[in-house]
Protein backbone atom coordinates (compact mmCIF):
# COMPACT_ATOMS: atom_id res chain seq x y z
CA UNK A 1 0.00 0.00 0.00
CA UNK A 2 1.09 3.52 -0.65
CA UNK A 3 0.99 5.98 2.24
CA UNK A 4 1.12 9.73 2.16
CA UNK A 5 1.08 12.27 4.93
CA UNK A 6 -1.62 14.86 5.39
CA UNK A 7 -0.82 17.87 7.61
CA UNK A 8 -4.05 19.76 7.34
CA UNK A 9 -4.79 20.53 10.97
CA UNK A 10 -2.86 23.06 13.09
CA UNK A 11 -2.92 22.84 16.85
CA UNK A 12 -2.16 26.12 18.71
CA UNK A 13 0.59 25.91 21.30
CA UNK A 14 1.81 28.66 23.63
CA UNK A 15 1.94 32.14 22.13
CA UNK A 16 2.23 32.26 18.35
CA UNK A 17 3.65 28.76 17.93
CA UNK A 18 1.56 26.13 16.22
CA UNK A 19 2.26 22.49 15.46
CA UNK A 20 0.97 20.55 12.52
CA UNK A 21 -0.69 17.27 13.34
CA UNK A 22 0.24 14.88 10.56
CA UNK A 23 -1.81 11.79 9.99
CA UNK A 24 -0.99 8.99 7.54
CA UNK A 25 -3.56 8.39 4.81
CA UNK A 26 -3.82 5.59 2.30
CA UNK A 27 -3.40 6.96 -1.23
CA UNK A 28 -6.00 4.63 -2.72
CA UNK A 29 -8.69 5.94 -0.37
CA UNK A 30 -8.02 9.62 -1.16
CA UNK A 31 -7.43 9.29 -4.91
CA UNK A 32 -10.04 10.43 -7.39
CA UNK A 33 -12.24 7.45 -8.33
CA UNK A 34 -11.71 5.90 -11.74
CA UNK A 35 -14.68 5.75 -14.05
CA UNK A 36 -17.68 7.87 -15.03
CA UNK A 37 -16.64 8.13 -18.64
CA UNK A 38 -17.25 6.85 -22.15
CA UNK A 39 -14.50 4.74 -23.69
CA UNK A 40 -13.83 3.85 -27.33
CA UNK A 41 -11.24 1.43 -28.70
CA UNK A 42 -10.51 -2.02 -30.07
CA UNK A 43 -10.33 -5.49 -28.58
CA UNK A 44 -9.02 -8.89 -29.55
CA UNK A 45 -9.97 -12.18 -27.99
CA UNK A 46 -12.11 -15.25 -27.78
CA UNK A 47 -14.44 -14.00 -25.09
CA UNK A 48 -18.06 -13.07 -24.48
CA UNK A 49 -17.18 -9.39 -24.31
CA UNK A 50 -14.95 -9.45 -27.40
CA UNK A 51 -15.51 -11.96 -30.17
CA UNK A 52 -12.36 -12.09 -32.36
CA UNK A 53 -11.23 -8.56 -33.38
CA UNK A 54 -13.83 -5.86 -32.72
CA UNK A 55 -14.45 -2.17 -32.26
CA UNK A 56 -15.50 -1.47 -28.67
CA UNK A 57 -17.51 1.17 -26.82
CA UNK A 58 -18.08 1.26 -23.07
CA UNK A 59 -19.52 3.31 -20.31
CA UNK A 60 -17.63 2.90 -17.03
CA UNK A 61 -19.22 4.21 -13.88
CA UNK A 62 -17.64 4.30 -10.45
CA UNK A 63 -19.04 0.86 -9.53
CA UNK A 64 -20.72 -0.54 -12.65
CA UNK A 65 -20.13 -0.48 -16.38
CA UNK A 66 -21.44 -1.77 -19.69
CA UNK A 67 -19.42 -2.83 -22.72
CA UNK A 68 -20.49 -3.39 -26.34
CA UNK A 69 -18.28 -4.63 -29.15
CA UNK A 70 -18.89 -5.63 -32.72
CA UNK A 71 -17.72 -5.91 -36.28
CA UNK A 72 -19.40 -6.76 -39.58
CA UNK A 73 -17.32 -8.19 -42.42
CA UNK A 74 -18.46 -8.67 -46.02
CA UNK A 75 -16.60 -11.59 -47.59
CA UNK A 76 -17.92 -11.27 -51.15
CA UNK A 77 -21.21 -13.11 -50.95
CA UNK A 78 -22.47 -12.62 -47.39
CA UNK A 79 -21.95 -10.66 -44.19
CA UNK A 80 -20.28 -12.17 -41.14
CA UNK A 81 -21.29 -10.52 -37.87
CA UNK A 82 -19.42 -10.64 -34.55
CA UNK A 83 -20.91 -8.98 -31.47
CA UNK A 84 -20.31 -9.04 -27.73
CA UNK A 85 -21.81 -7.36 -24.70
CA UNK A 86 -21.15 -7.48 -20.98
CA UNK A 87 -22.05 -5.82 -17.70
CA UNK A 88 -19.20 -5.10 -15.27
CA UNK A 89 -19.02 -4.73 -11.50
CA UNK A 90 -15.88 -2.83 -10.56
CA UNK A 91 -13.91 -3.64 -7.43
CA UNK A 92 -11.06 -2.09 -5.42
CA UNK A 93 -8.61 0.39 -6.96
CA UNK A 94 -4.86 -0.10 -6.78
CA UNK A 95 -1.78 1.61 -8.16
CA UNK A 96 1.81 0.80 -9.08
CA UNK A 97 4.20 0.73 -12.00
CA UNK A 98 5.42 -1.94 -14.36
CA UNK A 99 9.09 -2.92 -14.10
CA UNK A 100 9.76 -0.05 -11.67
CA UNK A 101 9.55 2.54 -14.48
CA UNK A 102 7.85 5.86 -13.72
CA UNK A 103 6.46 6.29 -17.23
CA UNK A 104 4.66 2.95 -16.83
CA UNK A 105 2.93 4.08 -13.63
CA UNK A 106 -0.74 3.17 -13.55
CA UNK A 107 -3.87 3.06 -11.49
CA UNK A 108 -5.96 -0.03 -11.91
CA UNK A 109 -9.18 -1.60 -10.82
CA UNK A 110 -10.37 -5.14 -11.18
CA UNK A 111 -13.87 -6.23 -12.16
CA UNK A 112 -16.14 -9.21 -12.60
CA UNK A 113 -18.43 -9.36 -15.63
CA UNK A 114 -21.12 -11.42 -17.32
CA UNK A 115 -22.55 -11.22 -20.79
CA UNK A 116 -23.20 -12.77 -24.17
CA UNK A 117 -21.43 -12.96 -27.51
CA UNK A 118 -23.00 -13.64 -30.86
CA UNK A 119 -21.48 -14.75 -34.16
CA UNK A 120 -23.12 -15.30 -37.53
CA UNK A 121 -20.68 -16.86 -39.99
CA UNK A 122 -21.82 -18.61 -43.17
CA UNK A 123 -25.44 -18.00 -42.16
CA UNK A 124 -24.99 -20.07 -38.99
CA UNK A 125 -25.63 -17.98 -35.86
CA UNK A 126 -24.10 -18.97 -32.54
CA UNK A 127 -24.83 -17.62 -29.05
CA UNK A 128 -22.22 -17.81 -26.28
CA UNK A 129 -22.92 -16.79 -22.66
CA UNK A 130 -20.53 -16.62 -19.73
CA UNK A 131 -18.74 -14.68 -17.03
CA UNK A 132 -15.20 -13.65 -16.22
CA UNK A 133 -12.75 -11.40 -14.41
CA UNK A 134 -10.61 -8.57 -15.72
CA UNK A 135 -8.51 -5.58 -14.86
CA UNK A 136 -8.36 -2.03 -16.28
CA UNK A 137 -4.91 -0.39 -16.24
CA UNK A 138 -5.16 3.42 -16.57
CA UNK A 139 -2.04 5.15 -17.93
CA UNK A 140 -0.99 8.72 -18.63
CA UNK A 141 -1.29 12.02 -16.79
CA UNK A 142 -5.10 12.08 -17.10
CA UNK A 143 -5.43 8.27 -17.05
CA UNK A 144 -7.26 8.28 -20.39
CA UNK A 145 -5.36 5.41 -22.06
CA UNK A 146 -6.63 2.09 -20.70
CA UNK A 147 -5.29 -1.41 -21.22
CA UNK A 148 -7.79 -4.14 -20.35
CA UNK A 149 -6.89 -7.79 -19.72
CA UNK A 150 -9.62 -10.36 -19.10
CA UNK A 151 -10.33 -14.11 -18.83
CA UNK A 152 -13.65 -15.91 -18.77
CA UNK A 153 -15.56 -19.13 -18.93
CA UNK A 154 -18.42 -19.48 -21.39
CA UNK A 155 -20.91 -21.93 -22.84
CA UNK A 156 -21.69 -22.35 -26.55
CA UNK A 157 -25.31 -23.25 -27.29
CA UNK A 158 -24.44 -24.47 -30.78
CA UNK A 159 -21.47 -26.67 -29.88
CA UNK A 160 -22.89 -27.55 -26.42
CA UNK A 161 -19.42 -27.07 -24.96
CA UNK A 162 -17.88 -25.04 -22.16
CA UNK A 163 -15.30 -22.63 -23.57
CA UNK A 164 -12.36 -20.87 -21.93
CA UNK A 165 -12.02 -17.24 -22.94
CA UNK A 166 -9.44 -14.49 -22.89
CA UNK A 167 -8.95 -11.07 -24.37
CA UNK A 168 -7.08 -7.81 -24.47
CA UNK A 169 -8.40 -4.34 -25.29
CA UNK A 170 -7.05 -0.84 -25.63
CA UNK A 171 -9.51 1.99 -25.14
CA UNK A 172 -9.41 5.77 -24.79
CA UNK A 173 -11.56 7.44 -22.14
CA UNK A 174 -13.38 10.71 -22.87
Amino acid sequence: MIFNTSCSRLVPLTGVLAAAICTPAIAEDTAKPLGNNVRVGTCFGVDISCVLFNAKIEYAGENYGISLSGLTVYDGDEYDVYAGSSVKRYRKQSSGDWFGLDFLAYRARSYVYAGAGWMAMNNEPELIVGAGVGKDYHFGPKERFILQLFVSGAYSFKAHLPLPGFGIATVWAF
